[in-house]
């Protein structure tokens, strides 16, 4: 559920900039076409620019399809239902309390299922080799029935008196045995090896799912402290600065100093440093350490 929020929360902040940026071509295209109208640029102009904001008003209505995809699979993970409201407060970039290394790891090595269906295979096959030990034994049974059964014919017979009375009766039977098993030749050793095996088994993928946790916990860790660095960066020397070099160009542009083509590629440039940004956020958020259980 924190995973999906921060996908809904990373494309809520990406349609909101791509927004402000239509906003902005949008009004530039329409001093532009006046422009061309008093003949002071060439029609050509008008037509880059027309694809620009085109070309943004198409990523903000995928954006905001996908917004709405986001928060039907996040109602569902919540156990709503599609019609139901909903609304996720909140921004990208508040990062919850982070564990140390070592404390990660022991949360996870506790709380990670695969690891505690490895260990319950591992418990089992141990199991397994106890109980194919023990039918190699010498073993014994007792049993005891007893049996009521109500037999006759059809037919009738005679009485000591002459008279006639039908031919059935009711017998009781009582048995029992003892049945004792002598493994001589046949102690079980082939079930009892192959259950061995299968036990070596089942602990080398208990430590292979160990193994695999701890590196996916140091993993997750590096990949975690990284989008930290990296969103320092953005916040210091990337994003303001992209942005104060777009609105000097758009001065620049208006001056005419340089043509519309300069404009529309630094805008580009500045939309890939604000994903990139987004990108991060949702790392720092952090994604990875929820995905490894942390």
């Amino acid at each position: 559920v924190r995973m999906k929020a921060g996908e809904l929360l990373a494309a809520r902040r990406n349609l909101r900039f791509t927004e402000e940026l239509l906003k902005v071509n949008q009004d530039a295209l329409g001093l532009i076409r006046e422009r061309v109208r008093q003949g002071a640029i060439p029609p050509l102009e008008e037509s880059l620019l027309l694809v620009e904001v085109n070309r943004l008003e198409t990523t903000r209505r995928i954006l905001e399809s996908r917004l709405e995809v986001l928060g039907l699979q996040l109602r569902a993970l919540a156990g709503l239902a599609p019609d139901v409201p909903l609304s996720v407060r909140g921004d990208l970039g508040v990062t919850a309390r982070i564990l140390d290394r070592q404390e990660g790891l022991t949360r996870a090595l506790a709380a990670r299922p695969d690891l505690a269906v490895a260990g319950a295979e591992a418990a089992m096959a141990r199991a397994k080799i106890l109980k194919e030990k023990a039918e190699g034994r010498w073993d014994a049974s007792v049993n005891v029935g007893y049996q009521r059964m109500d037999f006759g014919f059809g037919v009738m017979g005679l009485t000591e008196r002459g008279g006639t009375r039908p031919i059935q009766d009711i017998f009781h039977y009582v048995g029992g045995g003892v049945t004792i098993t002598l493994p001589l030749r046949n102690r079980n050793e082939g079930n009892v090896a192959a259950a061995v095996a299968e036990a070596q088994a089942a602990e080398r993928r208990l430590e292979f799912t160990t193994l695999t946790i701890r590196q996916e916990v140091a993993g997750a860790f590096t990949l975690h402290e990284v989008a930290q660095r990296a969103l320092e960066i953005f916040g210091r020397g990337v994003r303001e600065v992209a942005r104060q070099n777009l609105e000097v160009v758009r001065k620049t542009y208006e001056l005419g100093r340089i043509p519309l083509l300069d404009v529309i590629a630094e805008q580009r440039r500045y939309i890939e440093i604000e994903t990139g940004y987004t990108e991060t956020l949702k790392q720092v958020e952090p994604e990875d350490l929820i995905k490894y259980g942390l």
